[in-house]
């Protein structure tokens, strides 16, 4: 399925990408692919290490499908997008509409406690 990537600072990055995958491993695919294009979605280089080591801090990090109202729903990192009721429901209706769905994606590293 063809669709953009938005980072949280606005830049957007047209991509391929497998709802039978989870949003942890499209990250992952798309780092692997285009590491360049992909790193503006991390926060920093031990995030990317992280994701890549199947870690992540997902309470900071975001997959965020945004809703043909323009509302964001928040993906489960570790569910296929396929498996998630709400996401598949509105990337159908996106399609409806004739419009290439939009995620805003960011990736934060886990800081370890003191």
């Amino acid at each position: 399925m063809k669709v953009t990537i938005e980072t949280v600072t606005g830049v957007t990055m047209n991509r391929e990408i497998d709802t039978s995958e989870s949003p942890m491993g499209i990250i992952r695919k798309f780092y692997e692919d285009d590491a360049t294009a992909a790193s503006q979605i991390f926060s920093n280089q031990r995030a990317i290490d992280q994701l890549m080591e199947g870690n992540m801090d997902e309470a900071k990090s975001a997959f965020e499908l945004i809703n043909v109202e323009g509302e964001s729903i928040r993906a489960n990192w570790r569910e296929p997008l396929c498996n998630q009721p709400a996401i598949k429901e509105e990337l159908s209706k996106i399609e409806a509409e004739g419009q290439i769905p939009t995620f805003v994606v960011s990736v934060s590293s886990i800081v370890a406690g003191y």
